[in-house]
């Protein structure tokens, strides 16, 4: 269970992450150095808001749990 909340975890912020970058550059490469987001555009903003109030502790849970096998992992190294 940990390590496939860790794998969802870690995909899901990445994906935002190249949301986030899609976004920083279609607005630097723009004239204006702006973007216009659309955030209802399809009607998916309830849809997207619940998903993000799942996601959110997910997300937390996912990152303890990578920083808590980082830090395992250099105990075991610093043991050997």
């Amino acid at each position: 269970m940990k390590n496939a909340i860790i794998f969802i975890g870690a995909t899901a912020m990445y994906l935002f992450y190249v949301v986030l970058l899609a976004t920083f550059m279609l607005a630097y490469g723009s004239d204006a150095k702006q973007v216009v987001v659309d955030v209802n555009g399809f009607g998916e903003a309830k849809i997207e808001y619940i998903m993000l109030l799942f996601l959110t502790p997910l997300l937390t849970l996912a990152y303890y749990y990578i920083a808590e096998e980082m830090s395992c992992r250099r105990c075991r190294i610093r043991k050997s």
